[in-house]
């Protein structure tokens, strides 16, 4: 089924391309983003069907404050939406079939992952705001707030998409510029809900606990040890591995943070696709 073809319902039903999305999102501003998982697993966040468990780092600590104070659970209806899953509503809004406030794709900031939604608002709004959250349209939208301090990443989630897109169909691309023009509206609406097929996205490698290992581990401390002889050929991505990372992205000039991210990548020389 294509995303223009989903006439109702959630948007668990384009969860597999969220996915794919998503994933293309980490690789280019990796680190940003948090799993609300483990909120959900504790019990302290009572989520629905349709949320893509992910918001942005600083707006999930601001949140964990937040049920450190209120000690309750919470339910959430949605949080990170990717471009995907705003354009199906969209266009369900337009066609009559959609009751609810839906923002114009491209300027939701649940796309940020910098805003939930949640229908205990009336009992927790005015807590919510000393932790930095604004119900920003308490007449249309009461459910919605807003972290004031979210950072606006509406463009990369676009470029997302049109990089996802792109290594699907190589033979169809698109500019990857971050605009939501009528070229990419269209190629979002007949993509496959269902996730593109055969289209495998390469792990945001870090430091984990506990540490990450593989062939792409391995492969990352091949293109290292150019710059770090001493660097063992282990497959895992531990202190040594981070340091030598940190090292290489000091020397190329960008932020030393020990992810490998899609500029790490691009710069390692090593293959966007993991096969």
């Amino acid at each position: 089924m294509l995303v223009k073809d989903i006439k109702e319902g959630s948007t668990a039903q384009v969860r597999q391309l969220d996915l794919q999305v998503f994933d293309e999102l980490e690789l280019l501003i990796p680190g940003k983003f948090s799993p609300i998982t483990d909120l959900i697993e504790s019990g302290k966040i009572v989520a629905g069907d349709g949320v893509f468990p992910y918001l942005q780092t600083g707006v999930k600590e601001a949140l964990v404050k937040f049920l450190e104070e209120y000690r309750k659970p919470i339910t959430i209806t949605s949080a990170y939406r990717s471009i995907v899953a705003q354009v199906m509503l969209w266009v369900q809004k337009q066609a009559g079939l959609n009751p609810n406030l839906v923002a114009k794709p491209g300027r939701s900031n649940h796309g940020n992952g910098g805003a939930f939604d949640t229908p205990q608002y009336e009992e927790l709004k005015n807590l919510l705001n000393t932790h930095g959250f604004a119900q920003t349209y308490p007449e249309r939208d009461p459910v919605h707030f807003d972290y004031i301090f979210a950072q606006d990443y509406r463009v990369e989630t676009i470029k997302a998409f049109q990089n996802t897109w792109n290594n699907a169909n190589p033979k169809d691309p698109i500019a990857v510029d971050g605009i939501l023009g009528d070229g990419t509206l269209e190629k979002i609406n007949n993509s496959p809900a269902e996730g593109f097929p055969g289209l495998t996205r390469p792990r945001i490698l870090h430091l984990t606990l506990p540490l990450q290992f593989g062939e792409d581990v391995i492969a990352l401390q091949k293109a290292l040890r150019a710059s770090s002889e001493t660097l063992k050929l282990d497959g895992f991505f531990g202190i040594g591995t981070e340091l030598a990372l940190k090292s290489f992205q000091t020397k190329q000039g960008f932020k030393a943070d020990g992810v490998v991210g899609e500029i790490a990548r691009a710069k390692l020389g090593l293959d966007k696709k993991i096969q």
